[in-house]
């Protein structure tokens, strides 16, 4: 599914940005309505993401995945409402960006990032892009990817079991300490992809939190669920914006 700009006057679609081109400039706002940011996952982080990038003005969207809007999502992510339990995340996320933002191009593409399509899904090489994958192996392989194309990444570490959105932190990844998954994706990064930091750095900022993980409270979610940590919107959400902020530091360089 691919979206293109409307015809609605131009002072129409100025107005939006006017009080962004008050903080960024002018050429700030150019170059962000230039732009091509990619964003792989759209559940409790990477959903936000994309709302704060439309309403940057982000001129292109390649909003990436596979999954369906289901009941569980609705305490945390952008597109989850009892109207739209069985959609594509990628369909609500269009049709949201295109809400708020008609000017942006918005390629949609309902597929799981793996290793049977992640080449073709970085074909259009953007210029940034924003990874909110949970799995281990294709997180790693999305950020191998970027690594050797030298496509700035921005990558978002473990979101549940916090409740405190001032302990977020961006740090290079091979500087996060206390997160589970950004250890095992430096080990995969080494053990499947021979990348390793380089004088204390791989080059690829990251988004964590320096709080402790809290244990699930008793009880909940029952047995089934008693691996998976707890999580709340404004925590993924946080996490979120901070991805979108360091794209956006990223585009902005040099204006």
């Amino acid at each position: 599914m691919s979206t293109s700009p409307s015809t609605s006057p131009t002072h129409e679609l100025d107005a939006p940005w006017e009080r962004l081109e008050r903080l960024i400039g002018a050429a700030g706002c150019t170059a962000l309505q230039r732009a091509h940011v990619m964003v792989v996952g759209l559940g409790g982080v990477g959903s936000w993401a994309v709302e704060a990038l439309a309403r940057s003005g982000i001129g292109q969207l390649t909003i990436v995945d596979h999954d369906r809007v289901c009941a569980t999502n609705i305490n945390r992510q952008l597109p989850a409402t009892c109207a739209t339990i069985g959609a594509l995340k990628t369909s609500c996320m269009a049709e949201r960006v295109m809400e708020i933002n008609r000017a942006c191009v918005v390629h949609a593409v309902p597929m799981r990032f793996d290793s049977h399509t992640a080449r073709d899904i970085l074909h259009g090489k953007p210029q940034v892009v924003i990874d909110a994958i949970d799995s281990v192996a294709e997180k790693a392989l999305l950020l191998a990817l970027c690594w050797e194309t030298e496509i700035p990444v921005v990558s978002s570490c473990g979101a549940g079991g916090r409740r405190d959105p001032a302990q977020i932190r961006v740090a290079d990844l091979a500087q996060v300490q206390g997160d589970a998954l950004a250890r095992a994706v430096r080990q995969a990064l080494r053990r499947a992809h021979g990348i390793t930091a380089r004088e204390g750095r791989l080059g690829i900022q990251a988004v964590y939190s320096s709080e402790p993980v809290r244990v699930a409270a008793r009880g909940a979610g029952g047995a089934r669920g008693a691996h998976k940590p707890g999580t709340i919107c404004h925590v993924t959400g946080t996490f979120g914006f901070f991805c979108a902020a360091a794209a956006i530091d990223v585009l902005l360089k040099g204006t």
